[in-house]
């Protein structure tokens, strides 16, 4: 598996490189709020270091030493986070040329997925007493289709969830090409009551990270288990006042005090996404 992680490593760098020659010019992850398939692919080179500095990183942190399940699930949660980049960067100007290197990165984090321990982002099973990861045994019954999950944060707790309909076209094409899975338009769920819907916070700016804008994951209240739990969530965007001084927010609580303090601004676009939780605190499907 080291190896592997290895080689997609070397490819990233390839793949940075190359697109740094489609007209860069300096741009980072905090001037590229909203990544489109219009875009210039260099602006998505500040997230992409970001997470191959962090699977560096964390092969180093465990080098010659067997992961244990906590580091396999963050190395799953940036593979998520990889697959989401290449999925936007396909079909953006300047990466027509680079076809080859795209589909073997690809193929490398397949076979790493494949491995024993990996699995697919998101079909880890975790029980509800110890939090630890199950064996995929029974998890995929014949050709079933199997649903990428996202990372997210959750009352402090890294949670894991899906994105299956949207209510607006543009942000379900954004997922769908994040997640490589369909995400399909409801325009009906934007409809929906307040009392069928709860909040998700998602970050336009600061830490670049797994956040479907790439910056850090998104924070949901109310996980099952808590009186408000939907999935059915209203998108609430939050963008940094100063983004130098952006910290990773985990929770609700964390957000809200950081509003109430004019740390962060809030818009809320008439967006509603269904999000079911795959794992949360103290649970898991």
């Amino acid at each position: 598996m080291k190896a592997i992680v290895r080689l997609i490593v070397a490819v990233m760098v390839m793949t940075l490189a190359g697109l740094a020659l489609v007209g860069c010019g300096g741009a980072t992850a905090e001037a590229v709020p909203t990544p489109a398939a219009t875009a210039d692919p260099a602006a998505l080179v500040g997230p992409m270091q970001g997470l191959m500095t962090g699977m560096h990183n964390l092969m180093q942190q465990y080098q010659g030493t067997p992961m244990p399940p906590e580091a396999i699930t963050q190395m799953q949660g940036m593979m998520t986070g990889m697959q989401g980049l290449m999925g936007q960067m396909q079909g953006m100007p300047g990466t027509e040329n680079m076809p080859g290197m795209m589909q073997q990165m690809q193929g490398m984090m397949g076979t790493m997925q494949a491995m024993p321990g990996m699995g697919m982002p998101g079909m880890i099973n975790q029980t509800p007493d110890a939090g630890t990861p199950m064996p995929m045994q029974g998890m995929m019954m014949g050709d079933a289709p199997v649903v990428p999950a996202g990372v997210a944060f959750a009352d402090g707790e890294t949670i894991r969830f899906i994105h299956t309909e949207a209510s607006d076209p543009d942000i379900a094409q954004l997922l769908s090409d994040m997640m490589a899975s369909p995400v399909l338009v409801v325009p009906s769920l934007a409809d929906a009551p307040e009392s069928a819907t709860a909040p998700v916070y998602v970050f336009t700016n600061g830490l670049v990270g797994m956040g479907p804008l790439g910056f850090q994951p998104d924070v949901f209240p109310f996980p099952p288990g808590a009186d408000g739990y939907t999935p059915l969530r209203r998108v609430h965007l939050v963008t940094w006042a100063d983004p130098a001084a952006a910290r990773e927010l985990k929770s609700a609580a964390e957000v809200e005090a950081a509003l109430a303090a004019g740390e962060l601004t809030e818009e809320v676009p008439s967006v509603v996404v269904n999000m079911p939780f795959v794992t949360w605190p103290g649970g898991g499907r």
